[in-house]
């Protein structure tokens, strides 16, 4: 989160200031005076030292160069190495582009010397002390070969205690003694930016002051190429911040994966569970907080979270173990939930809602952690929380009146962060619910409504927040005028408009389908036939709860999702009878192979046993009731593409005039 980050941020800042992770300028957007050498922490041969440093130096001019706009990376500044013949009279060798972090010594002509390399010049700039222990570093670089053979160019990292360490040539008891970890990453030829990374592999030493020895050279070989070209830039030191195992007393979290950051244990926690927390860091040095505020084992959700930090400070991760819930009359269910503010509804998000039922049969409810927004523009409010509300015989539930909004507990958030409690302030200490109103639907799920009023408070808003639906969108109810009837089937109960009347169909008697009305309202689960004389749309946004399977009742089928209607089955529609448009039927039309009508969700279709005749429609209205009426043209078409009236082919079915299988229907 946006927030976490900073803070991150700023506790990267402070450890700056007394240790070093990184080594400075590794971006190379900071160039010295002189145009051989970066300088501000990386060094070449215009700062050599040694005993042929003074001729040395203006012969290798050039192996270092500074690279702009469109040949460094990302149009910023790089470096380039470049391997050169360096003599004179016929008298010399090859020297490999150098870049270090320590000082070159140039101590003799031959260019494998044991007086030749580079080293920690402790006390100096040439060098950089180091605090970190670094998990892999990575640069990304260009390289060519300037002659035949299999050479790379390459990165020596080299962690070291406190000594004047020499690459190459070192001693193999300061090898022994004072080398902390190393790290050899090559670079392959390439035209192109390329990422190169490799891991530190540590050596058991330890020591409590430290320098990183960093060395690129266009060939490992010394003097072993002329003509190869190492493009360099943004180095990075790399320190993880993840799990390497977790596990619950003595045995590990199913499916354990060090980039899952989400599991649950079938098992209760208590004082005597024992988890082990493991990070992947070379040398176990990341954080592990589990006592911080937000981390550890939390009883409202029985979650138990763990903060990882890289030693650096600058990344985090978050693993969760959800135990199970003790069975003290409280239950907790994951829901859907839709926030809307200004008219603007949110993107689909996830809630918890913690419900106890207490002896009186009465319940405490709370929206654990409510935030508005996603992301970076997440604004954390906090628990909306409600105490003894009375639950009727069919599971609703309602309350209208103030509440303190108080701090979550999520670990994304400080409690700092949380809104609630300020807005609780800005409403004079009560923040009006009008209403909270829910229900519990079977054993799975509740759902309903906050209204938030917020309109007294200096924000003057109304946030309307929508739990455990799944959002349709508005005109799921519709009947068109032309057509007069319509179909709907919804998971919920609905209360029949004023204009409008519902039917389902039991059954079919003598090749005449049965209409039984309805009164009041729409049983959850129930598809229908509406009427409406004048037509009817809902102008109200329709939220609705999920439901597995297909809602059949009578002969009608219920869709939830839009999608092409079965073959063999009967679907509403208004077909016109001529091609001006003047005439049409409305019916059940029978659907055939190729010719498959699409249909939205939240409608039905018909289904017909073989007993009750094989019919190409069913029509309403008509003195024949619902007899058999041919289909229109009398054949079908082998197209089942859906046209607008200007021929142009369509995805699916739009509001309007279609045209599918050469008939004009009006949808």
């Amino acid at each position: 989160m946006k927030k976490l980050f900073i803070a991150l941020s700023l506790v990267a800042f402070a450890l700056g200031a007394q240790a070093q992770y990184q080594v400075g300028n590794s971006d190379f957007q900071s160039w010295g005076s002189n145009a051989n050498e970066p300088g501000s922490g990386w060094y070449s041969f215009p700062s050599a030292g040694g005993d042929m440093a003074s001729m040395g130096i203006s012969r290798t001019k050039g192996n270092t160069t500074k690279l702009t706009g469109a040949n460094a990376r990302n149009n910023g500044i790089s470096v380039r190495l470049t391997s050169k013949w360096v003599g004179l009279f016929g008298i010399g060798a090859n020297a490999n582009g150098n870049l270090t972090t320590g000082k070159i010594n140039m101590g003799e002509t031959a260019a494998d010397g044991a007086s030749n390399y580079n080293y920690t010049a402790r006390g100096t700039s040439n060098s950089c002390p180091f605090s970190g222990h670094p998990d892999a570093i990575e640069y990304w670089a260009k390289f060519s070969r300037g002659e035949e053979g299999t050479y790379n160019g390459r990165c020596h990292v080299i962690l070291h205690g406190d000594i004047d360490y020499k690459d190459p040539h070192e001693t193999s008891e300061n090898e022994a003694n004072y080398k902390i970890a190393e790290a050899k990453v090559y670079a392959t030829p390439t035209t192109e930016w390329t990422r190169f990374f490799g891991e530190l592999n540590y050596t058991g030493v330890e020591s409590s002051t430290s320098y990183m020895l960093v060395n690129f050279t266009t060939n490992e070989t010394p003097g072993g190429s002329v003509g190869d070209v190492f493009d360099i830039d943004d180095i990075r030191f790399i320190y993880y911040s993840q799990l390497s195992s977790l596990t619950v007393d003595g045995v590990s979290v199913p499916n354990f994966d060090k980039d899952t950051y989400n599991y649950t244990v079938d098992a209760l926690y208590t004082s005597e569970t024992s988890i082990v927390a493991v990070d992947n860091t070379k040398k176990h040095v990341a954080t592990i907080d589990v006592t911080s505020d937000g981390f550890g084992y939390d009883e409202a959700t029985a979650k138990y979270s763990i903060n990882v930090t890289n030693e650096e400070g600058t990344e985090s991760h978050i693993y969760t173990i959800q135990f199970k819930v003790p069975d003290d009359g409280s239950e907790l269910y994951s829901e859907n939930l839709y926030v809307t503010v200004n008219g603007q509804t949110s993107d689909k998000q996830e809630a918890k809602v913690l419900v106890k039922t207490l002896d009186s049969g009465n319940i405490n409810f709370v929206l654990k952690n409510f935030v508005l927004g996603e992301g970076d523009e997440a604004t954390p409010v906090g628990n909306i929380a409600v105490n003894d509300i009375a639950v009727a015989d069919d599971g609703s539930f309602i309350f209208n009146g103030g509440i303190e909004i108080e701090a979550g507990d999520d670990p994304n958030y400080s409690e700092d962060d949380w809104l609630g409690p300020g807005l609780t302030l800005m409403c004079g200490g009560s923040v009006p619910l009008s209403p909270l109103e829910g229900r519990f639907i079977g054993d799975d799920h509740v759902v309903g409504t906050i209204i938030i009023d917020l309109t007294k408070s200096p924000l003057k808003q109304m946030v309307y927040v929508h739990l455990g639906y799944a959002r349709l969108a508005p005109g799921a109810m519709t009947v068109l005028a032309e057509a007069q009837y319509g179909t709907f089937c919804a998971p919920f109960a609905v209360e029949i408009p004023e204009g409008v009347r519902a039917y389902t169909v039991p059954s079919v008697t003598g090749g005449v389908l049965d209409l039984n009305e309805l009164t009041g309202t729409i049983p959850a689960n129930t598809p229908v036939v509406l009427y409406s004389e004048n037509g009817y749309e809902s102008t109200e946004e329709v939220f609705e709860v999920p439901e597995e399977g297909t809602p059949t009742f009578g002969l009608l089928t219920g869709v939830y999702e839009e999608g092409y209607v079965p073959v063999g089955s009967y679907v509403l529609q208004l077909q016109y009878l001529d091609d001006e448009g003047e005439s049409y039927k409305v019916g059940f039309y029978k659907v055939v192979e190729d010719a498959q009508p699409y249909t939205l969700a939240n409608r039905c279709y018909l289904t017909v046993p073989a007993s009750g005749g094989i019919k190409e429609a069913f029509f309403f209205n008509e003195d024949d009731a619902t007899g058999i009426k041919a289909m229109v043209n009398g054949q079908k078409s082998m197209d089942n593409g859906i046209y607008n009236l200007a021929g142009q082919r369509m995805s699916k079915m739009q509001k309007g005039v279609n045209i599918v299988n050469g008939k004009k229907i009006l949808y």
